[in-house]
């Protein structure tokens, strides 16, 4: 989180930012926007792993058993790590992806996530130990079945849409969707899908700021105001409620709207928009 705080500094990359966390990096923007919450305008989280998840009995990590140096002097452990590419990646950026995922630094920073995961959801856990966040949350998560088809893997199914649920009591003003057809890694399975998601997070967040600009402006007092349509208590699925037409049409629309005058492009026929 240090890091990527000195990173965006030298960049000269101003906030606040709208971070988006796949995974292990579902921790690292939480413990970010936590550290840094005037930094932070909004997340998007990708099927992320959630803090608690070590404390159930699904997911709870097992002692491995280990031989000590009393037991075998010379006793040397070797690691193999292997990279694996997914069959969703770029055809045509796989083999600089495999090349860049085998060098020792991509290798050893894997072991290290592995290692130390549950000391890391710990870290989490204490430091974002307070009230909801108010800005907008955005969370995706998988549709397809990625644990075995046995006793085990059908709880962890379970325990994992349940610890996705839980995710959205993160902020009050949360947004949960489903990804229908992917696995784990949504962003290559359904990459419209994830950057849809966060241009209208990132919608959310300028909204937002939009109206306590005009609170602060106006001086407007108003007894338990709060932004419109901050608290939704139920989960909602982006693909079972609307249409890629209707989806399209809302992101232009929105953008329009709420932009405030930046210039937007269009690449190619994708109907995803990036600020210039």
């Amino acid at each position: 989180s240090k890091e990527l705080r000195l990173l965006l500094s030298k960049a000269q990359i101003p906030g606040p930012y709208v971070l988006v966390g796949h995974s292990f990096g579902g921790y690292n923007i939480r413990y970010f926007a936590s550290k840094y919450p005037k930094l932070t305008a909004g997340m998007v989280l990708i099927d992320a792993s959630h803090p608690e998840q070590f404390n159930t009995e699904e997911f709870k990590r097992t002692a491995q058993a280990t031989e000590t140096t009393g037991q075998r002097k010379n006793s040397t452990s070797v690691r193999i790590v292997r990279p694996i590419i997914s069959d969703s990646y770029p055809e045509e950026n796989k083999r600089t992806a495999f090349i860049l995922m085998s060098t020792m630094k991509s290798k050893s920073t894997l072991l290290n996530e592995m290692d130390f995961m549950e000391v890391s959801a710990h870290q989490v856990t204490e430091q974002t130990n307070h009230t909801p966040y108010i800005f907008p949350v955005t969370i995706l998560t998988r549709g397809k079945r990625v644990w075995p088809h046995n006793d085990l893997g059908e709880r962890r199914e379970q325990q994992w849409l349940r610890l996705q649920t839980d995710l959205q009591n993160i902020s009050m003003q949360s947004r949960h969707y489903l990804a229908k057809t992917s696995g784990h890694i949504i962003h290559l399975d359904q990459p419209d899908f994830v950057s849809k998601n966060i241009m209208s997070t990132i919608i959310e967040a300028r909204k937002q700021e939009y109206e306590y600009k005009q609170i602060k402006k106006y001086a407007i007092r108003i007894p338990g105001y709060s932004i419109s349509n901050m608290i939704n208590s139920e989960p909602q699925f982006f693909m079972d409620s609307i249409n890629e037409g209707e989806q399209n049409r809302f992101l232009e629309r929105s953008i329009k709207q709420v932009m405030f005058g930046n210039k937007l492009k269009r690449f190619g026929n994708h109907s995803t928009y990036f600020l210039r």
